[in-house]
């Protein structure tokens, strides 16, 4: 979730608060990008907010402090009788695992390798698919982010380009956790999805797990 997108919903909700929620719904509907949709009919801002947050809450969970003061702003704007948005108290972290790694499905081989070298060394370490067991995927993420003291990305072409590894990314940023880059790919950059997510602009050189062992042990 970017800036922007935080932005522009602490800003709908101070003018909700300022002007009243027809005035802002009015002003938020004549928006340019408002006026080139499909549909002529005005969007309500009270269901726009919610879906928003609903997504935000998502992706961050509902005990990050952003989306846990922005619920909470929304919450007392709404009527008393309509559904409030859920939001949960700060929990303490209990690390069971010393590393998450975080990579895309196509890397499957360089994450396994890495996982071997890290474990190698002592280091318990959470990856999916074999971590996540029967649950949901997106819960068993969560959960192995919260139980994890730091994140390992691998850094390549398949990775700018997947749906769950910026989603990863932020997660570990917004809880503070240590996040460190190895690239597996010559001169790899960040997309500007996952530059976006959280990650640190310095990356080691690039590591070719299975072919250069020396370097992974160094790394591990």
């Amino acid at each position: 979730v970017s800036r922007t997108y935080v932005r522009q919903i602490t800003w709908l909700l101070h003018t909700w608060s300022r002007f009243g929620l027809e005035a802002a719904e009015a002003e938020f509907n004549a928006k340019p990008e408002q006026r080139h949709r499909a549909s002529d009919a005005p969007r309500s801002l009270s269901a726009v907010l919610r879906g928003q947050l609903a997504f935000l809450q998502s992706v961050r969970g509902a005990d990050d402090p952003v989306y846990a003061r922005l619920a909470g702003r929304y919450n007392a704007l709404i009527p008393d009788d309509e559904p409030k948005l859920r939001t949960e108290p700060k929990r303490p972290r209990t690390a069971t695992r010393d590393v998450f790694i975080s990579y895309a499905t196509e890397d499957r081989a360089s994450a396994d390798a890495v996982r071997a070298a890290l474990t190698g060394y002592g280091l318990r370490c959470w990856m999916a698919p074999e971590d996540v067991g029967d649950r949901p995927w997106g819960e068993a993420i969560i959960d192995g982010l919260e139980h994890s003291r730091m994140v390992v990305l691998l850094l390549s072409a398949s990775a700018n380009r997947s749906e769950w590894v910026p989603r990863e990314i932020e997660r570990a940023a917004s809880k503070g956790l240590p996040r460190v880059v190895v690239r597996i790919e010559e001169g790899r950059q960040f997309a500007p999805g996952l530059a976006q997510s959280g990650i640190p602009r310095s990356a080691s050189p690039r590591i070719r797990p299975g072919k250069n062992p020396d370097a992974l042990a160094k790394f591990a």
